[in-house]
C-alpha cells in the first residue's frame, strides 16, 4: 500500500512539474504575443523614478506616449487612439478631476500613468523586467500611487514568481484621495527567487462617466527595508490676522512626508505654507510626519485667531432699565466689561442695568479677545423715566360768555412736553398748567393730555370733564396786586370761612416753584423777589375748591 501511494505521488509530482513547464511556455508565449519582447531580467536593488524613457504623448488619450523597452503594456489600438494604456506623464493628467497634477519626486518630473479617456476596455495592465531577488536578505516592494477619480473602480498589483503568474498581492477598490499614497508591500515570501510586478488599473465602464480613472505610480523600488531613525516632528508658527504660517524645518527623520491638521477639518501637506481661518477662535494645529520606514510622530500646538475688525454695541431701553448687547462686536472675544456712566460695572456678551434717573451716559465696553488685545467702544445714550400722563381741572367762572376751565398736568412723571387736546378743536403745547375757555359751558368736553420725555418717548390720557367730577370752585374771586410785581405781591378778599388755604406758584412751564398755607390776614403778602422774571401762577386750594390767577413778576 505504501509502494503504491509513492508511485502515486511520483506521478502527481511530474504531471505538476510538465503543468508548470507548459504554463511557462504559454506565459512566454503571451508575452511575445501581448508584449511584443522577450522580458528583461535585472538584479535587485531595482529602482525606476519613470524620468528617463517613459515620455508622455499628446491630447486626451496620450498619443504617442511610450514606455522603456524593458516594462510591458498590453495597449491594443483602435482606429487613430489607443484605449486605456499605460503611459509616460507630466505635469496634469490630461483630465480634469483625475490623475495627478506632478509627479511625486519633484514635481518636474515623469510618472506613469494609465489613460482613461476612452472607454472600450475596463483595464489597463504595466509590466515590470524579472528582478532577482538573491542579493536581498529581507525584499519589499514600495512605490508612490495616485488613485483618483470617480470613474476609478480598482487598481491591484500581480506578481509573477519564476515566470509563474502567482495572484494579487495588493488590491484596493475605487477612488481615493487626490494626493500620492505610499504603498509598500513584503517580499520575503519570494527570497531567492525572480520575480516581476504587473500593475492594473481597473475603471468603470458600466456608467456614463467622463473617463476620470487616471491612475499613476512613480518612484518605484525593490529593495530592503530602509534602516530610519525615530523620527521627530516639529514646526514653528505665526498668526497674522486669520491667517497662520507655518513650517517644519526643524523636523527630523528618513524622508519624510508632512501632514498638517489645522482643527477646522481641513489639512495640507508639505513641509511649510500658510493657511486662512474662516473665523477667529482657537484651533489645534497638529503636523503629523511619516518616514520611509513607516513610522510616525505627531506634534499639536494651539494657535490662536482673531478678529480685527470691532462694530459697535446694541442696546434697547425700557424706561430707566437699558440691556447692552455685544454680540456684532466682534465674532471671537474672551471677555466682555462694560461701565455704565453712572459709577456702576456689569460683564458678560449681554448686560442689563438700570439707571437710578433719567439723564445721559457714557457707555464704554471694554473687550478682550483671544490673542490678548484689548478694545474699547463707547457710546452716550440717554436713560429716562418712562413718561405717564396726569391731569385734572376746575371750572374757574362760567359766564354768558363761556366756561373758564383751568388745567393741572404738573403731576405728570417723567415729562419734558406737554401737548393739550381741549375737545373743542384748540389745543396747547406750552404749559403744563393751562388755562381755556370753552364757548358752550358743559363738561361733555374730551380733553386729551400727551407727555414726552427726553427719550421721546410718550404717555397719554384721555378723559371728559365730565368722568372727573370736577365741578366750579365755592371759594370767591380773590385779587392780586400790584401786577406785575417785583418784590411782594398782595392777596386780597378771600373768603377763608374758618379753613387754612394752600397756595403754589407755578411757573410758565408748570415747575412748582414755592408752597405753604396763607396766613390769615388781610392782605396776605407773598415774597416773591426770588422768582425770576416771568409769568407765574398763583394756585389757592382747599376742600372747596381752586382757584388760580396769572400774575407777572418785573
Amino acid at each position: 500500500m505504501s509502494r503504491l501511494l509513492f508511485i502515486l505521488f511520483n506521478i502527481f509530482v511530474e504531471t505538476l512539474n510538465k503543468m508548470k513547464a507548459s504554463f511557462s511556455i504559454l506565459l512566454f508565449l503571451l508575452t511575445l504575443t501581448f508584449f511584443g519582447q522577450v522580458p528583461a531580467q535585472f538584479t535587485a536593488p531595482y529602482f525606476e523614478n519613470f524620468d528617463s524613457n517613459f515620455l508622455p504623448g499628446t491630447g486626451t488619450s496620450n498619443a504617442g506616449s511610450a514606455i522603456d523597452s524593458n516594462w510591458f503594456r498590453d495597449n491594443f489600438p483602435f482606429g487613430n487612439n489607443t484605449e486605456f494604456f499605460w503611459g509616460g506623464g507630466t505635469g496634469s493628467s490630461s483630465s480634469q478631476n483625475t490623475g495627478p497634477s506632478a509627479d511625486h519626486t519633484t514635481g518636474n518630473g515623469n510618472y506613469v500613468y494609465a489613460e482613461s479617456s476612452n472607454f472600450r476596455r475596463d483595464r489597463a495592465k504595466l509590466g515590470t523586467p524579472s528582478i532577482d531577488l538573491d542579493t536581498l536578505s529581507n525584499p519589499q516592494l514600495s512605490f508612490w500611487k495616485h488613485q483618483f477619480g470617480s470613474d476609478v473602480k480598482n487598481f491591484s498589483v500581480q506578481i509573477v514568481v519564476n515566470g509563474f503568474w502567482n495572484g494579487s498581492i495588493y488590491f484596493t477598490n475605487g477612488s481615493r484621495a487626490n494626493q500620492w499614497e505610499k504603498i509598500t508591500i513584503p517580499l520575503t515570501n519570494y527570497i531567492g527567487q525572480t520575480v516581476s510586478f504587473i500593475f492594473v488599473a481597473g475603471r468603470n465602464t458600466t456608467l456614463p462617466g467622463n473617463g476620470l480613472a487616471d491612475c499613476a505610480i512613480d518612484d518605484l523600488e525593490i529593495n530592503n527595508p530602509p534602516v530610519c531613525p525615530s523620527p521627530v516632528s516639529q514646526f514653528t508658527e505665526s498668526t497674522t490676522g486669520f491667517s497662520v504660517s507655518y513650517d517644519a524645518l526643524n523636523s527630523s527623520g528618513q524622508n519624510i512626508n508632512y501632514d498638517w491638521d489645522f482643527g477646522d477639518g481641513n489639512s495640507a501637506t508639505g513641509i511649510n505654507g500658510s493657511y486662512t481661518y474662516g473665523s477667529a477662535g482657537l484651533y489645534n494645529l497638529s503636523l503629523i510626519i511619516t518616514d520611509e520606514c513607516g513610522q510616525k510622530d505627531t506634534t499639536q500646538k494651539q494657535v490662536t485667531v482673531c478678529d480685527t475688525v470691532i462694530s459697535n454695541f446694541n442696546y434697547s431701553k425700557n424706561g430707566t432699565e437699558v440691556t447692552f448687547d455685544a454680540s456684532p462686536v466682534t465674532f471671537a472675544a474672551s471677555q466682555y466689561s462694560w461701565d455704565f456712566g453712572d459709577g456702576n460695572q456689569g460683564s458678560g456678551k449681554i448686560s442689563t442695568h438700570t439707571y437710578n434717573a433719567s439723564g445721559v451716559y457714557n457707555v464704554i465696553l471694554t473687550i478682550t479677545d483671544f490673542c490678548g488685545n484689548t478694545y474699547s467702544i463707547s457710546e452716550t445714550i440717554t436713560s429716562c423715566t418712562a413718561p405717564e400722563a396726569l391731569w385734572s381741572y376746575q371750572v374757574v367762572s362760567t359766564t354768558s360768555s363761556g366756561m373758564l376751565v383751568q388745567f393741572f398736568g404738573q403731576k405728570s412723571t417723567g415729562a419734558t412736553s406737554y401737548f393739550w387736546d381741549f375737545g373743542d378743536g384748540n389745543t396747547n403745547s406750552s404749559s403744563s398748567i393751562p388755562s381755556h375757555t370753552y364757548a358752550t359751558p358743559g363738561l361733555f368736553y374730551n380733553v386729551t393730555l400727551i407727555v414726552t420725555n427726553s427719550c421721546e418717548e410718550k404717555d397719554t390720557l384721555s378723559a371728559t370733564l365730565q368722568s372727573l367730577s370736577v365741578g366750579e370752585s365755592n371759594i370767591q374771586t380773590f385779587k392780586v396786586y400790584p401786577n406785575p410785581a417785583s418784590e411782594l405781591l398782595n392777596v386780597e378778599s378771600i373768603n377763608y370761612e374758618g379753613e387754612n388755604l394752600r397756595y403754589s406758584i407755578y411757573d410758565i412751564l408748570g415747575a412748582l416753584m414755592r408752597s405753604d398755607y396763607l396766613v390769615n390776614d388781610e392782605p396776605v403778602q407773598l415774597e416773591i423777589s426770588d422768582l425770576n422774571s416771568g409769568i407765574y401762577f398763583l394756585k389757592i386750594e382747599s376742600s372747596k375748591g381752586i382757584r388760580t390767577v396769572k400774575f407777572q413778576k418785573r
